[in-house]
């Protein structure tokens, strides 16, 4: 297995450095060159604030799009949420989101949101992961979130320079790239795969 940035070029090297984040992320700008404008199904999970799934609607040509969040109080690594600061994040997820017709949120864990998408027959072109940020909970999304990704389609996720979850990301990474083999592609914010796209 190799990891390979946007430009092709193999990076065996990671120094723990956290670079700025740019908008749209890594991800979303590999995707709209991949998809081109294709009409696509998109699941993201962990929407927050909806920042990223409100530069997606903008970025892609969606058809529509999954959101996946419990909006639950929560402890990721050193990044503490209380019950009253995710009520407000929630609020502005929602009043940013709601002039979409082509959103569904589902206000559950990605555990508990396999269960709906898997009987409405789900199948997504562009799954992008941010939820919680555990080595257990990202392998977990992976693994789950594979079966209803698409051939052709691409996962992807983010918080892979970020420090405190680094270690976690490449683990989770590297062991879900070699038992599936596939490439795995890394940004300076992103990893990204390709299903169908196998050495």
């Amino acid at each position: 297995m190799r990891f390979k940035d946007v430009n092709g070029l193999i990076r065996n090297n990671y120094f723990g450095i956290e670079f700025c984040k740019e908008k749209p992320t890594h991800a979303v700008r590999f995707a709209k060159n991949h998809f081109k404008d294709k009409n696509i199904v998109i699941i993201e999970i962990g929407v927050l604030y909806g920042d990223n799934a409100l530069d997606i609607l903008k970025h892609l040509n969606v058809g529509f799009l999954y959101l996946i969040d419990p909006f639950e109080s929560y402890i990721d690594g050193n990044n503490v949420k209380s019950e009253k600061v995710i009520n407000e994040v929630k609020e502005i997820a929602i009043k940013n989101l709601s002039k979409f017709d082509n959103v569904k949120l589902l206000e559950l864990t990605s555990d508990e949101a396999l269960k709906p998408l898997k009987d409405e027959d789900v199948k997504a072109d562009f799954i992008y992961i941010d939820g919680l940020h555990t080595y257990e909970q990202v392998k977990k999304d992976m693994y789950n979130y594979w079966e209803l990704l698409k051939e052709g389609g691409v996962m992807a996720g983010d918080n892979i320079t970020t420090p405190i979850f680094t270690k976690n990301i490449f683990k989770a990474l590297a062991e879900f790239c070699v038992d599936k083999k596939v490439d795995a592609i890394i940004t300076r914010t992103d990893w990204i795969i390709e299903k169908g796209v196998e050495e």
